[in-house]
């Protein structure tokens, strides 16, 4: 499952980042200790705060408490479900996650809006 934003962006499979990436959203999860290495950046072409995206695909969302993988689950949202976003996006900088672009979401938690590079 994954994330569509409400700007006009259709039901791929994958998420419309304002940037116009695509990509799968559930995640996955990191080796054990993987937390104290793991970076990230900011997406300043992804910082659409406020921004409602659409959940498309087959599968739930997975909603985790913090921006890493191995942080606990909150909730999980079901396809056709819509988010709105917190703050700007992140993308995994660093690990085997690399690539992978997080997203905060309202009112708590973060799910996965790009993994197509893991």
């Amino acid at each position: 499952a994954s994330a569509n934003g409400a700007n006009g962006a259709n039901c791929a499979n994958g998420a419309n980042l304002p940037n116009g990436a695509n990509g799968a959203g559930t995640g996955g999860a990191l080796a054990s200790g993987a937390r104290s290495t793991l970076t990230s950046e900011e997406m300043p072409d992804a910082a659409a705060v406020g921004r409602w995206w659409r959940v498309c695909g087959a599968g739930d969302v997975v909603v985790r408490e913090e921006e890493f993988l191995i942080s606990a689950e909150l909730r999980r949202i079901r396809p056709g479900s819509w988010v709105q976003q917190a703050a700007p996006a992140r993308r995994i900088v660093h690990g085997p996650a690399t690539g992978l672009i997080r997203l905060p979401v309202l009112p708590s938690g973060w799910v996965t809006s790009d993994a197509r590079v893991v």
